[in-house]
């Protein structure tokens, strides 16, 4: 079997996994779009998201604005833009009560306070800073 064929049964027996009845039919969508929630005076885009699954948050990591995100999965609202600095990434601390963001112009992480959405401290070692090293397992 050549390269070429192997792909094509590769992909064919994908396309039938991909079906819960392994019929080779069109799966429901695993994917829904979701409502649009407005971000106003915000330019540019996001970098990394994180969801912290106990608070039902998605934490976006607004480069740009020098924000980090914050908005509630369950009314579907935007509830805070710490100014972080150019946050490139973020993380859930669940037990700590804390969000850490990255920032890597600065290289720097900031810390935001789950609850309240201030940001509580920021901590540079002159190195680049993840925020997901942070996070104890």
């Amino acid at each position: 079997m050549n390269k070429t064929t192997f792909f094509f049964v590769f992909v064919f027996v994908g396309m039938l996994a991909a079906a819960p009845d392994g019929s080779g039919k069109d799966p429901a969508l695993l994917l829904v779009p979701g409502p649009v929630i407005e971000v106003p005076g915000s330019h540019g885009k996001f970098d990394f998201l994180e969801i912290d699954e106990v608070g039902h948050r998605l934490l976006g990591s607004h480069t740009r604005d020098g924000t980090l995100d914050i908005f509630d999965l369950s009314t579907n609202r935007l509830l805070a833009r710490p100014a972080t600095g150019a946050a490139q990434d973020s993380a859930c601390d669940v037990r700590g009560g804390r969000y850490f963001a990255s920032v890597s112009d600065e290289k720097q992480v900031a810390i935001i306070d789950a609850k309240t959405h201030a940001v509580w401290s920021t901590y540079t070692d002159g190195k680049n800073a993840y925020a997901k090293s942070w996070i104890l397992p």
